[in-house]
């Protein structure tokens, strides 16, 4: 029974009613009435005042975005939301730049009790390079410039000198990638 029902029925009774508090509950969603003093059922003089207790519905927080603030900035909006960082793990990101946070685990717009603690992701910055130019460098030159980007690299031919490179300068390939380097 919500408070609007409450009001037509104890008006046809000739009943008042009071809001004496009003909490969370699992079962009950928002707005209904969780219980009555004196309880339903009970015998009250006409004109007497029922105090009510309403349900402010599940107590559940739900987990706001937070990529592309700042650890402080997402800390304070996580607080806000009443849930606490557990711990901040750097990861990869195209979503966020370096040192910004990338998301949450569990993920934004997730449910969660009140307090619970989780995850922050802080962006280590985008997983993609460019293929840097390394066309007519020694081997010994290329290789640095592909180590510095955090790829691998694959030779192939005799020689010292880049001739060729796969994928070619300018192509967008994610960390950790193999590069072949044709040498003459």
């Amino acid at each position: 029974m919500t408070e609007e029902d409450v009001k037509q029925t104890f008006s046809e009774l000739n009943l008042k009613y009071k809001v004496s508090q009003e909490i969370f509950s699992e079962d009950v969603p928002a707005g209904k009435v969780l219980t009555s003093d004196p309880s339903g059922g009970a015998k009250v003089k006409v004109g007497s005042t029922v105090e009510l207790t309403l349900s402010k519905g599940s107590d559940l927080a739900i987990i706001p975005s937070v990529v592309g603030l700042s650890v402080e900035e997402a800390t304070t909006k996580l607080s806000e939301a009443r849930l606490n960082i557990g711990q901040t793990l750097t990861v990869f990101s195209e979503k966020a730049t370096a040192g910004l946070v990338a998301g949450t685990d569990p993920a934004s717009g997730k449910t969660i009790k009140p307090n619970s603690t989780i995850t922050l992701l802080i962006s280590k910055g985008s997983n993609l390079v460019l293929v840097p130019n390394v066309m007519a460098k020694t081997t010994k030159q290329a290789t640095a410039d592909l180590k510095a980007l955090g790829l691998k690299w694959v030779i192939k031919g005799k020689g010292t000198k880049v001739k060729n490179i796969s994928p070619k300068e300018g192509t967008q390939v994610k960390r950790g990638s193999t590069i072949t380097l044709t040498v003459g």
